[in-house]
C-alpha cells in the first residue's frame, strides 16, 4: 500500500511542480483580444492559428496578417498590442532570487506596449534587428522597417544602437529614429503630427467591435482585466478560509465524474488535502492529513520558508481511501505512518474500517504495464503484528489517464513537452477492491490541480 499511494503522491506534487516551474519561467501572457489573421509560432516551429486565451511561451512567434492584430497581457498585467503584418518574440522571461527580466523582440512591423512599474532589480527589454529598448514602466509605440522609431508616451527608457553600441535616454513625450547605420536621428519632442502617426495601425479594440463575427471582443480594453494572471484573492490568513479546485472529466470505465478539491490548515501543526469524486453511487475520496513538529504559518506566503528550514520535519501522515454512500455508509482504508526518531524512518500503521491491521507493504507484488502508465498488486492485511493470521486482502490498481478517461502511455509523456497543458488535463485514479468492503470499490480519480495552487501561492 505504501509504495501504490507513495507513487500517487510523487506523480501529483512532480507533476504540480513541473507545471508550475513551467508556469514561472516559461509562460509570458495569454491572448486576450483577437482580430483577423494571427498565428503563433511555436519554439519547436510549430504554427497554429491563434485564437482568444491562446496562451504564449518563451520560444513563441506572434505573426498578423494584412488584416490581423491581437493583444497580449502578460503575467504582471502589462499589455502589448501588436499591429497589422508584424512579428513579435517572446524571448526570455525569468523569475530568479526576486528578480524579473523579461526579453521580447520586434523583427518587424510595429507594437504599442504599456509595461506596469517595474521593481528595482528588475529589467524588460525589447530588441529589434537594429536596437535594443530598455523599459521600466511606460507607455510607448515602436516601429520596425527600414529604421527604427520609437515615440514614448510617457515614463522613460533607454534607446540602444547595436551597431555603433550608443544609448541615449528618452523621456515621455519624444519621439527618436534610429537609421539602418546605426546613427540616431530626428530626437525630438513629438509634435501634433508624431501623435497622429504615434497611434496610426495600432489595433483599438472595443465592445461590439464591426468585423467581429465571432463576438471575441468582449469589453473596450482599458476596463479589461486579465482574470488568469491576477493574484487570486485566496486568503492569506487561512484558519477561517479554505483552497479548493475543481474538474469534471471521465474515469477509465467511461463514466463522467466530478472531482472536487479542498486545502485547508485543520490546525496549528498540520494541513488537509480532500479529494473528492462525485459518482452516481455516492462519493469516492482521497484524504491527505500532515502533521509538522512546528506550527504552520498562518500565512501561505510563508509556507515555503516553513518547509525549507533543516528544523522542520514531518512527524506524521495520514492517508484515507473511502466512500460515503447513502446514508452516510461507507468503507475506509487508512494508512498512517509515525515518525520514529530511534530510526529516523516511519512506523507504517493501517486501519480497516477503523479496525487495526498489520501488513509487509514491500510484499505487494506490483507489477506495471509495458505498454501504459498503470500498476497493479494485492495487499494482504493481518490481524495480529506478528502476520500470521490473515484479515482482508486488498487488489490495487492505478491509471494516469486524461481528462476522457484514457489510460496514458510513457511515450505519450515523451512526445508532449508542454507541461502546462499535460497538467490541465491529466489525473491519476487508484482503484481499491476487496471482498471484504461492505460497500463495494474505493474507486477515486485523481487531479494535481490543489497541489500546483498551494505551490503557486506558498513558493
Amino acid at each position: 500500500m505504501k509504495k501504490i499511494i507513495s507513487l500517487l503522491i510523487i506523480y501529483t506534487l512532480a507533476f504540480a511542480f513541473m507545471a508550475q516551474a513551467q508556469a514561472r519561467t516559461s509562460t509570458t501572457g495569454k491572448i486576450n483580444f483577437l482580430f483577423g489573421d494571427v498565428k503563433i509560432v511555436r519554439a519547436s516551429g510549430k504554427s497554429i492559428p491563434a485564437t482568444l486565451n491562446s496562451m504564449v511561451y518563451v520560444g513563441d512567434k506572434i505573426i498578423t496578417g494584412e488584416k490581423g492584430s491581437a493583444q497580449v497581457v502578460l503575467t504582471d498585467e502589462s499589455r502589448i498590442r501588436i499591429a497589422k503584418n508584424s512579428e513579435f518574440v517572446f524571448k526570455k522571461a525569468t523569475d530568479e532570487a526576486g528578480k524579473k527580466q523579461s526579453v521580447f523582440g520586434l523583427n518587424f512591423g510595429k507594437i504599442w506596449a504599456q509595461i506596469k512599474k517595474l521593481g528595482k532589480d528588475d529589467k524588460v527589454s525589447i530588441e529589434t534587428p537594429t536596437a535594443v529598448v530598455g523599459v521600466r514602466g511606460t507607455i510607448f509605440v515602436l516601429k520596425q522597417g527600414d529604421v527604427t522609431k520609437i515615440y514614448l508616451g510617457e515614463g522613460e527608457l533607454s534607446f540602444l544602437s547595436k551597431l555603433l553600441k550608443t544609448e541615449i535616454p528618452l523621456k515621455g513625450g519624444f519621439v527618436a529614429t534610429l537609421g539602418a547605420d546605426g546613427k540616431f536621428t530626428d530626437v525630438r519632442e513629438m509634435n501634433d503630427q508624431d501623435r497622429n502617426d504615434m497611434m496610426q495601425g495600432i489595433p483599438i479594440f472595443i465592445k461590439g467591435m464591426q468585423g467581429d463575427p465571432k463576438g471575441q471582443l468582449k469589453s473596450e480594453i482599458d476596463d479589461e482585466k486579465n482574470n488568469l494572471w491576477k493574484n487570486k484573492q485566496f486568503a492569506n490568513r487561512l484558519k477561517n478560509e479554505d483552497l479548493s479546485t475543481g474538474r469534471t472529466v471521465k474515469d477509465i470505465h467511461g463514466n463522467t465524474v466530478r472531482v472536487e478539491q479542498i486545502f485547508r490548515k485543520s490546525g496549528a501543526d498540520n494541513f488537509q488535502i480532500l479529494n473528492l469524486t462525485k459518482r452516481v453511487d455516492g462519493i469516492h475520496y482521497f484524504e491527505l492529513r500532515m502533521f509538522y513538529n512546528n506550527e504552520l504559518p498562518d500565512d501561505l506566503r510563508k509556507w515555503g520558508e516553513f518547509f525549507l528550514d533543516d528544523n522542520t520535519y514531518l512527524t506524521k501522515r495520514d492517508m484515507t481511501f473511502g466512500t460515503k454512500k447513502g446514508g452516510g455508509t461507507g468503507d475506509t482504508l487508512l494508512w498512517r505512518g509515525m515518525y520514529n526518531p530511534a530510526t529516523d524512518e516511519f512506523d507504517d500503521y493501517y486501519f480497516f474500517n477503523g479496525v487495526q491491521r498489520y501488513a509487509d507493504s514491500d510484499n505487494m507484488n506490483l507489477v506495471g504495464s509495458t505498454t501504459e502508465l498503470s500498476t497493479a498488486g494485492e495487499l494482504q492485511l493481518y490481524s495480529d503484528p506478528g502476520m500470521t493470521t490473515a484479515a482482508e486482502k486488498i487488489t490495487i490498481r492505478m491509471y494516469i489517464i486524461n481528462d476522457q478517461g484514457t489510460i496514458l502511455s510513457e511515450q505519450y509523456f515523451k512526445s508532449n513537452n508542454d507541461i502546462l497543458s499535460l497538467f490541465n488535463t491529466t489525473g491519476g485514479e487508484i482503484i481499491l477492491e476487496s471482498a471484504s468492503f461492505n460497500h463495494g470499490a474505493i474507486d477515486v480519480v485523481t487531479i494535481p490541480d490543489i497541489i500546483y495552487v498551494i505551490i503557486q501561492e506558498a513558493f
